[in-house]
Formats: C-alpha cells, sequence, structure tokens
C-alpha cells in the first residue's frame, strides 16, 4: 500500500488571524446587539378600530409616546362611546446613528473603531423598529388598537390611517408634518 504524503501547511502568519478574529467578532457582536425583528400587526387582529381626532401628542420617557385620541365613531370593538377620550401607547422610532467619515472625530479613530462605528450605523438602520409617527394634534383619523388591561395599544407599526388629508388641518405643527 502506498501513502501519499500530504502537503506542508502553510503559515498565513499574524494579519491573517487578526483578519479572521474581526471578522468572526463583528458577526458575533452583531448577532448579540442587533433585536429580533418585530413582526408588523396585522389589522385584522385590532379588538378596536375606531374613528376620532388626535387631542394631544405627549413624549414620554425614551421612546415613550402617549397619543390622546377623542372617538367619535366605532367601527369596531365595544366599551368605547362616541365623545369618549383614550390614552393610545406606541413606541416613537429610534434614532438612527449616522457617521460623518470625514469629520475630524472620525479620523482620530483607530481603524478598528472605525469599522465598529460604521457597523453600529448600519445595524441601526437595520434594525430600525417603532411604530409609525403619530399625527399631530387637530388630526382626524381612524385608529386600530388593541385593548389591554387598562391600556390601549396602537398595532405595530401602522396603526392609524388619516382621514382628513384634504381638508385644512388645525394645526400644521404635528409631529407627522415635520420632515
Amino acid at each position: 500500500m502506498t501513502t501519499i504524503p500530504s502537503p506542508p501547511r502553510q503559515r498565513r502568519g499574524a494579519p491573517a488571524l487578526l483578519g479572521a478574529l474581526s471578522i468572526l467578532s463583528a458577526f458575533v457582536w452583531s448577532s448579540v446587539s442587533a433585536p429580533a425583528a418585530r413582526v408588523p400587526e396585522d389589522r385584522k387582529k385590532a379588538t378596536h378600530v375606531l374613528t376620532g381626532k388626535v387631542v394631544e401628542v405627549v413624549q414620554g420617557e425614551g421612546r415613550q409616546i402617549t397619543v390622546r385620541f377623542e372617538a367619535t365613531g366605532v367601527e369596531r370593538g365595544e366599551d368605547v362611546a362616541p365623545g369618549e377620550t383614550l390614552d393610545i401607547r406606541i413606541s416613537g422610532p429610534p434614532d438612527i446613528k449616522t457617521v460623518d467619515t470625514d469629520s475630524e472625530e472620525f479620523k482620530k479613530l483607530s481603524e478598528e473603531e472605525q469599522k465598529r462605528a460604521l457597523l453600529e450605523a448600519q445595524l441601526s438602520r437595520l434594525t430600525h423598529q417603532g411604530h409609525h409617527r403619530p399625527p399631530g394634534a387637530g388630526r382626524k383619523v381612524r385608529v386600530f388598537l388593541i385593548k389591554g388591561e387598562g391600556i390601549w395599544l396602537g398595532l405595530f407599526p401602522d396603526w392609524f390611517d388619516v382621514l382628513d388629508r384634504d381638508e385644512e388641518r388645525p394645526d400644521r405643527a404635528g409631529p407627522s408634518d415635520q420632515d
């Protein structure tokens, strides 16, 4: 029986090892740091579909937003009467990180820190999650809600339809009108 000798192992050196380790660490870091994608909720699952107007939008702590809503009509659901005011909770979209690669601050970073900053910015765009921005005060809307225990939640992320697009709006300075 003849044995075929295997070729000698080639050494790749420290640069190849460091490159492989940086790719592996970026993969592990991104898989741990990136939150799971939130699945959009089907409007058919809304316990309540109401028409009315936005009374006020209140920014809470962090991304928490409360939309005070006055119902004028009930299309689906019970326990709500026209004229009733509800506080609807939604989570606002997170801030998307950006990196100015021309800035002096960025240029002072090590190559590894620059890669990390760019990766973080990329991940923030990929994991951009939150409800659609709420309409401004005075807007007539149809809302799609889930009633919890003592709380009203807007369906994620598409929780309302604007009904007064062609009418004169009472408040043009609402959050959804700013870009």
